[in-house]
């Protein structure tokens, strides 16, 4: 496991760097020495842990507690295992002081069988002491532990959000006419590529957006190049609600067209996401607007870095844009 984080720390590009320290600086210290640095460590590791196992920040806070003292038993009662287990956290940690690697959320995944380790020696131990003093509770104690955080887990699972966009993607070549212009959200860029390649749609006729989180106005633009089109297809996944980009692109496209078709489907897992939808636009009675050309485009609005769902410029064709995901 350490050893995986240190071939990602040692092949990272300049924009990769650039980009993790963005979106995952939540992972990372503070620059500056003070207080908030101290409380940075118990407070990742707290909601590291919470999110491993599907609860929050408080009940990571005893998790992580608990498998931090038996992670130390086991280093005291067998040295070669413990300190097998205890290197990768200490990995993390040093990468993510030296702002090469964050340790937050699913990037952190490595940390969780050294936390199911030591959670696991931890009851270990409490079945030894029980087995001294209360016999018959030696073996009920520790499976009634575990019982209760298999129940946990089981009413609210720790599962990923599912975006059910491949449907609308079939759905979107098999209604699709020859022509037909493709508007597709920075956000299912990558499933674009993925599922469109199979279905025959990475043609030019079909736009990959840009990223521009603070910039309606760009969106908008970007829609303007399909103006006279009479029938435009505009696909939405993986984007969050309380940035509003899908609320200002729609009524930006029912504004300038007529909305012909909607299909969406909810998302599974999260239900703070939005669902993943597909529309059939009508612009012709639109007058067209010139192309879409930014002279020095930079990566887009706040929050915008090219990285694994950001198009590296916007309004790529799809050939283009699919050609450098793949080599990404």
């Amino acid at each position: 496991m350490a050893g995986s984080w240190g071939l990602i720390a040692a092949g990272r590009t300049p924009a990769a760097i650039e980009y993790v320290a963005t979106y995952w600086q939540r992972g990372f210290p503070p620059a500056r020495p003070g207080l908030a640095a101290l409380v940075w460590l118990p407070s990742a590791f707290a909601a590291v842990s919470g999110e491993l196992f599907g609860l929050g920040a408080v009940a990571g806070a005893g998790i992580a507690t608990l498998s931090g003292l038996g992670l130390l038993r086991l280093v005291r009662r067998e040295r070669r295992t413990g300190v097998a287990f205890v290197v990768p956290v200490l990995a993390a940690v040093a990468l993510a002081l030296a702002h090469a690697y964050p340790l937050a959320g699913r990037l952190a995944l490595p940390l969780l069988a050294p936390l199911v380790f030591g959670l696991a020696e931890l009851l270990a131990a409490l079945e030894l002491r029980l087995e001294r003093g209360l016999p018959g509770a030696a073996r009920a104690v520790p499976l009634a532990l575990v019982a209760a955080g298999l129940a946990v887990v089981a009413a609210a699972p720790p599962l990923g959000t599912f975006e059910p966009v491949r449907p609308l993607i079939e759905h979107l070549a098999a209604q699709r006419r020859p022509g037909d212009p493709v508007y597709v959200y920075y956000g299912a860029w990558q499933a674009y590529c993925h599922y469109g390649r199979a279905a025959g749609l990475l043609d030019d006729r079909a736009r990959i957006g840009g990223c521009h989180r603070g910039e309606p106005a760009a969106y908008e633009r970007e829609l303007d190049t399909f103006r006279g089109e009479p029938r435009v297809w505009i696909l939405f996944t993986h984007d969050a609600p309380w940035r509003s980009e899908r609320e200002g692109v729609l009524a930006h496209a029912d504004r300038i067209g007529r909305r012909r078709l909607a299909v969406e489907i909810p998302r599974q897992g999260n239900p703070a996401f939005a669902a993943a939808a597909l529309y059939l636009f009508d612009f012709s009675a639109a007058p067209t607007q010139g192309p879409f050309d930014p002279p020095e485009w930079s990566g887009g609005g706040r929050g915008c870095r090219a990285g694994p769902h950001v198009p590296p410029a916007p309004m790529l064709g799809a050939a283009a844009a699919c050609r450098i995901d793949a080599a990404s």
